[in-house]
């Protein structure tokens, strides 16, 4: 089930960022398995030096915030968003678990550590200090974080406040550029202040946040709902994260090019920022596609996330046992993968995420109903 239509160029957002994310990571492995042509270095060279994969992971960061509280800014109780989000989630979390354990008994793995799945389980396994079984996992620790976050601005019936969004917004973002380029950029004297106890592993997470916040302050702006405070705001945030953050970027590439590594590094990550946003601030408010495919595509979009990394795999170890003489270039396996991913997440969505949607709707209203007939209860007379 797809978006109504006012809401298809979400979709066809996600099945973007989605897209890119697989494009980056199918892209590595073939060019590390397959021999690459002209072509090839052609159309995957930008795909690496701006780090698509990074890119796509804020764009979807963008589209959280730009969802989320505004899901609960209408009238809502508060069991269904916890109750939904986990059935929204979970089901096709907890089988693309199944699909990486199954995958690495097949391929003759290592084995994996039992605590280390349980720990995945859950979800919570970067708080409980395990590593995530699939690399791309540490993202939806961010999602968890900010769905709490929202969740609690909901309950103190602050989620409709753009000026609470924009405010956590930049702060969010001031206290990041000044840790952030103090380790590596312009500020660098001012390292000392940068507190020790922050590890690298979540030096970046206050940018996600404050992302995250500042487009849902965007939302406020596109629904004309923000006040003159929220808009200066979010007018001052994009000033930032569009214009600041990338020529920032670009400084410490020009100035480093006597350390070829640290202007790469700079490429990607100042440059991932850059088309990540750029890419939000485009697609939501300047050219807002809307493609049935594309919509589609959107729709499955968290499938197409969570298995192309087993099943770029699969397929890799599936041509160098079944057909090695077979001429593959990284090009072709990177379609190939996408269509198996495609054809494969279409089917979870079918006969895994929609009745676990359907089934997550149908508990929560349950039990708000129940709860709502216990409290009716409570008020008649004599009882």
């Amino acid at each position: 089930m797809t978006a109504p239509q006012r809401f298809a160029y979400i979709d066809s957002m996600r099945a973007i960022a989605a897209l890119m994310v697989l494009v980056l990571h199918t892209g590595q492995l073939a060019v590390a398995v397959f021999p690459s042509n002209a072509i090839d270095t052609w159309i995957l060279t930008p795909v690496f030096t701006l780090d698509f994969g990074r890119a796509g992971v804020l764009l979807f960061f963008a589209i959280s915030g730009y969802v989320i509280p505004a899901s609960l800014r209408g009238p809502t109780d508060r069991i269904n968003f916890p109750v939904r989000r986990f059935f929204r989630l979970y089901p096709a979390y907890w089988l693309s678990i199944l699909v990486l354990v199954l995958i690495s008994f097949c391929l003759g793995g290592t084995g994996i550590d039992g605590a280390q799945v349980i720990a995945n389980i859950s979800m919570l396994q970067t708080f409980l200090g395990y590593d995530d079984l699939e690399g791309l996992y540490w993202t939806l620790a961010v999602e968890l974080v900010f769905y709490v976050a929202c969740y609690g601005l909901f309950l103190a019936g602050l989620i409709g406040k753009g000026n609470v969004l924009g405010g956590i917004a930049l702060a969010l973002a001031s206290g990041w550029y000044l840790a952030f380029t103090a380790a590596a950029g312009p500020f660098q004297s001012m390292h000392f202040l940068v507190p020790d106890f922050i590890s690298d592993r979540f030096m970046e997470w206050p940018a996600y946040f404050s992302i995250m916040f500042w487009s849902a302050a965007c939302r406020q702006v596109a629904d004309h709902r923000a006040t003159p405070l929220t808009i200066s705001m979010v007018i001052l945030l994009g000033v930032f994260w569009l214009v600041v953050v990338p020529a920032t970027g670009l400084f410490v590439y020009v100035t480093q090019q006597h350390d070829a590594a640290i202007a790469r590094w700079a490429l990607m990550k100042y440059g991932a920022f850059a088309l990540g946003l750029y890419a939000f601030v485009g697609l939501a408010f300047v050219i807002r596609i809307r493609s049935p495919v594309l919509g589609y595509l959107g729709t499955i979009s968290f499938s197409l996330y969570l298995f192309h990394p087993a099943i770029m795999r699969l397929l890799a170890t599936a041509h160098a046992t079944l057909t090695p003489d077979l001429p593959v270039t990284p090009i072709l396996f990177v379609g190939l993968c996408a269509l198996a991913t495609i054809a494969f997440s279409a089917i979870v969505y079918r006969y895994i995420e929609a009745p676990a949607i359907s089934l997550g709707t149908v508990i929560s209203a349950g039990l708000v109903n129940r709860r709502n007939a216990r409290t009716t209860l409570d008020r008649l007379p004599g009882t």
